[in-house]
């Protein structure tokens, strides 16, 4: 639900899924936001970056 996959999505679905989700919500997209919109995006991006290794390892 986290890279916006369907159940039984293939590992390059959720490679590409996991790119373009770290492409829209890296922490360095944000760096002329404030702190607090980092540290949102930092969230984000971690949450993203787990769902990944976690698919990934799964596979």
């Amino acid at each position: 639900a986290v890279l916006g996959l369907t159940p039984g999505a293939s590992k390059t679905e959720v490679r590409k899924a996991y790119r373009r989700m770290a492409q829209l919500h890296h922490p360095d997209r944000f760096y002329s936001e404030s702190e607090h919109q980092v540290a949102l995006a930092s969230a984000r991006f971690q949450r993203i970056k787990n769902a990944y290794d976690y698919l990934m390892q799964t596979y």
